[in-house]
C-alpha cells in the first residue's frame, strides 16, 4: 500500500511539473508575439512617415493576421 501511495505522488508530482511546464511555455510564446508585434507595427509607423505606405501596410498585414488566426482558432468549438 506504501509503495501504491509513492507511485501515486510520484504522478502527481509529474504532472504538476508538466502543467508548470506547459504555463511557462505559453507565456513565453505571447510575450513573444506581443513584442514582435509591436516591433511591426513600430516599424510600420516609420516606413509610413518616410513615404513607404505599401512596404508599411505590408509589415503591419503580417501579425495582423496571425491575431486574426489565433482569435479564429480559438473561437472554434470543441478546442
Amino acid at each position: 500500500m506504501q509503495a501504491n501511495i509513492a507511485a501515486q505522488q510520484k504522478q502527481l508530482d509529474i504532472a504538476e511539473r508538466q502543467s508548470k511546464s506547459v504555463f511557462r511555455s505559453d507565456t513565453i510564446g505571447q510575450l513573444l508575439g506581443f513584442a514582435v508585434s509591436l516591433l511591426s507595427i513600430g516599424g510600420a509607423v516609420y516606413l509610413a512617415l518616410n513615404g513607404q505606405p505599401w512596404v508599411a501596410s505590408a509589415l503591419v498585414g503580417l501579425p495582423l493576421a496571425g491575431v486574426i488566426r489565433a482569435l479564429r482558432d480559438k473561437a472554434k468549438p470543441g478546442q
